[in-house]
């Protein structure tokens, strides 16, 4: 992927040498749209991952301005 501004001299040339990179990856509109709902379903696996894990996971915080110190308190 292509980053940052393209000089006009070289613009036409850059673009064209994108569009022939993604025309290599996906050969047609087909190939295309798989590739986005396959991406679209592991993105979506990864945040029910996380979702599982973060709703399980409890954070503790331990105060020892409380008067007791931790070792104390396990």
């Amino acid at each position: 992927m292509h980053k940052g501004l393209w000089p006009e001299v070289d613009s036409y040339a850059l673009l064209q040498e994108r569009l022939n990179e993604l025309h290599e990856k996906y050969p047609t509109q087909k190939a295309y749209d798989i590739a986005r709902r396959e991406e679209k379903k592991m993105v979506a696996e990864m945040t029910d991952i996380d979702t599982l894990d973060t709703k399980h996971e409890r954070e503790y915080y331990f105060d020892e301005g409380l008067g007791e110190s931790l070792n104390e308190h396990t």
